[in-house]
């Protein structure tokens, strides 16, 4: 796990509160119309916010966005399998599309990942 986000927090507002998640916790994010879902180990958020804002916000922390609907951890992928990537959730696994266009960037980055959080 990514050092930098094991204690990192973001404050999100659901139906009008504010709610800490740990940003370790997120899975990945997914664009909604003018909302983002974001799945986390212990459920789902639905918070009104361009993804591209998490985007910004999460790049530091091990995050890729895989297509323009999905903002994904790289601590949580299992594997890839033609034009998706399975994520690692709690149960299971989830599978999220990758766009042609970023299956070697995101290659790229899962190696730069996994190197820089190795022992």
């Amino acid at each position: 796990m990514d050092k930098s986000s094991s204690k990192r927090q973001l404050l999100i507002k659901v139906e009008g509160e504010e709610t800490l998640i740990n940003v370790s916790d997120i899975i990945y994010l997914e664009a909604q119309n003018q909302y983002v879902m974001i799945y986390t180990v212990s459920g789902e958020f639905l918070v009104r916010y361009n993804i591209g804002d998490f985007e910004e916000q999460l790049k530091n922390d091990g995050f890729f966005r895989v297509h323009r609907g999905y903002l994904i951890s790289l601590a949580r992928v299992k594997k890839m399998v033609k034009g998706d990537v399975l994520l690692d959730c709690s149960g299971g696994e989830v599978s999220v599309p990758v766009s042609r266009s970023n299956i070697k960037p995101l290659k790229e980055a899962l190696y730069s990942y996994v190197e820089s959080s190795a022992f």
